[in-house]
């Protein structure tokens, strides 16, 4: 599009160069015209140094020899109005130069049109890229999303689990020591029991061991009695 624009300025100097009046402002748009050339040469070079496809680069190439042969007629213009032969001049711009322009524009145009096919083409090759990368994106969230559900369900799964098993633990126990605490409670009445009896029996022991004491004291007496009589 630059080189179009810079090709168009370049028209308007060399209609200027051909209606040039006098030789002062021949040179003057001739310089111009030159300083184009000039900027027109340096934007081919760029282009060539850019990744082009092969058709672009034809084209370029084949605008490079036809800007090279506009210089080469311009030259042939000048040469004629220096030296006062201006229809010769004009001839060469209406015929030679007239082909050579139509020509420059029409490849000036399939370059533009190629170009703007490229950027499509590329345009279109981001976009799918953008859409494949932005589908990648969503579908790594959305497995991301499902995994850690998938994680905190095992983990509220395992926890209730964990939450379960320790109950039902704590119930075991609590189970074995209230049963523990019942026996304890049984054996406890049942030693109470046994020692009651055992100091009822004592106490039995101790009065029928009293009885024979006093048994024994009151035979005494009787055989001290009787011991007493037969003295007398």
């Amino acid at each position: 599009q630059n080189l179009k624009s810079l090709y168009h300025i370049q028209l308007i100097n060399e209609k200027n160069f051909i209606l040039s009046d006098s030789q002062k402002n021949l040179s003057r748009h001739k310089n111009l015209m030159a300083k184009r050339t000039k900027e027109i040469n340096e934007t081919i070079d760029h282009l060539e140094k850019s990744p082009l496809d092969l058709q672009t680069r034809e084209l370029l190439t084949e605008f490079k020899k036809l800007n090279l042969e506009w210089v080469m007629l311009m030259d042939q213009v000048e040469s004629f109005k220096r030296t006062g032969e201006t229809q010769k001049a004009i001839e060469i711009t209406q015929g030679p130069g007239r082909e050579l322009r139509l020509e420059v524009t029409s490849l000036l145009n399939k370059m533009i049109s190629q170009s703007m096919n490229e950027i499509n083409s590329d345009r279109l090759e981001s976009d799918q890229t953008y859409i494949l990368s932005r589908n990648i994106i969503l579908a790594v969230g959305a497995i991301s999303i499902l995994l850690g559900l998938s994680l905190a369900f095992l983990l509220i799964f395992s926890t209730k689990k964990k939450m379960r098993d320790a109950l039902e633990k704590l119930t075991k126990n609590s189970s074995s020591l209230m049963k523990s605490s019942t026996q304890i409670k049984e054996s406890s009445h049942e030693i109470s029991s046994s020692s009651t009896q055992q100091a009822s029996s004592i106490q039995e022991t101790a009065s029928a061991i009293e009885e024979l004491n006093s048994m024994i004291r009151k035979n005494a007496d009787n055989s001290q009695s009787a011991s007493d009589m037969a003295s007398r």
